[in-house]
């Protein structure tokens, strides 16, 4: 092969380079085609731990792989039966090229594989680090248009409780009050009404959320501003 190739033919190289399948000048080409590749750099660093990977991989399975899990045509051996020199030459070129391909191949299947676990394991992954959260919504008396969003998320400690209330008193100190399933209560979180009657906070208790039975937004007084049972 000639080892004065342009960029688009050295970039299609990147496969056999990271597996270790190209000769002494190919090499040498595709290695300054990196220096100033930023793309072949990139790639060439995301499939770098090809080669211990393989090791898993049948070369010889790989075209077959290959073309169950891509739908990629079979990879057929030029050469005849001829013996004339040129044919001998066809021969060693489609040797070298079968061994490129079983590679490529291996390395595609290996990718395919690897990304499909990705995709397998991202849901599973996001919900893993997602806390459980239960939410409720506690309304004011009949006739009242306060409305009161309460997120529940359950942590080592006990419940994180996020509050988002409209339609609240504009003026007065309010208290947000837990009650557990034995009937106890505590305030966890007091605030002065505001102006626009909307309140945002999260406060903590150490009640868990599984035995939290009812959450209810009052007034200093005692008068009930919203509540809902979980």
């Amino acid at each position: 092969m000639s080892t004065h190739q342009n960029d688009d033919e050295l970039h299609h190289l990147l496969g056999a380079f990271v597996l270790g399948g190209l000769s002494g000048d190919e090499h040498r080409d595709f290695t300054r085609h990196l220096r100033h590749c930023e793309t072949c750099q990139q790639e060439s660093a995301q499939f770098s731990g090809l080669p211990s990977l393989l090791d898993l991989v049948d070369a010889e399975d790989a075209p077959a792989i290959l073309t169950g899990v891509t739908g990629a045509a079979e990879f057929s051996d030029p050469v005849g039966p001829s013996s004339t020199p040129p044919a001998l030459l066809d021969a060693v070129r489609a040797q070298r090229l079968r061994g490129r391909w079983r590679l490529v191949a291996a390395a595609a299947v290996l990718v395919v594989a690897a990304g499909g676990v990705g995709v397998a394991l991202a849901p599973a992954i996001s919900r893993l680090d997602e806390p459980p959260t239960s939410r409720i919504v506690a309304r004011g008396p009949a006739g009242s248009a306060t409305s009161v969003d309460i997120a529940l998320v359950t942590r080592g400690w006990g419940t994180q409780v996020d509050l988002s209330g409209s339609d609240l008193p504009t003026s007065g100190v309010l208290y947000l009050e837990v009650t557990d399933l034995q009937g106890r209560s505590w305030d966890v979180a007091s605030w002065s009404g505001t102006p626009s009657g909307r309140t945002t906070l999260t406060t903590a208790c150490w009640v868990k959320a599984a035995n939290i039975k009812m959450i209810q937004v009052h007034t200093r007084e005692g008068q009930t501003v919203a509540a809902a049972t979980t």
